[in-house]
């Protein structure tokens, strides 16, 4: 899976390239606030004078807070490049692989700090964000 170049932004994390990108429009369910704002990230190779993306696997990060246009006015979270570097370290210490082919590597809300017990992930819905007294999402405005 490869992301659109349209809409994509591009950012160094560690002295790899890659390109980042936010849906442009919200689904209907995050439009109401029902599932969470989500961005997805991959490795930009350069080489023969294109940049080639797509050969690897895919970071997708829901952030678990509604979108800043959901209709309803919940509670939200804009992403910041620096939620992008973030989520980018975080991932690669938890094994994603984005050189190599494979599914898409998820990171839920329930990842971004320690001592968040992996079994409350379940029972909370994605639209009301992480839980009470839970540290926030490095970078997160």
């Amino acid at each position: 899976m490869a992301l659109g170049r349209r809409g994509a932004r591009l950012i160094v994390v560690d002295g790899a390239e890659y390109r980042w990108r936010v849906r442009p429009r919200p689904t209907y369910c995050q439009g109401m606030g029902w599932s969470a704002l989500a961005f997805a990230v991959e490795r930009v190779e350069r080489g023969g004078g294109d940049d080639a993306a797509g050969a690897g696997a895919v970071l997708v990060v829901d952030v678990g807070a509604a979108r800043p246009d959901s209709r309803l006015g919940c509670p939200s979270l804009s992403v910041l490049p620096s939620t992008v570097a973030a989520a980018v370290r975080l991932a690669l210490g938890r094994g994603w692989r984005p050189d190599r082919p494979g599914r898409p590597f998820l990171v839920g809300p329930e990842d971004w700090a320690e001592g968040w017990a992996k079994g409350r992930s379940a029972e909370r819905s994605a639209a009301r964000g992480p839980a009470e007294g839970a540290p926030p999402v490095p970078g997160a405005a």
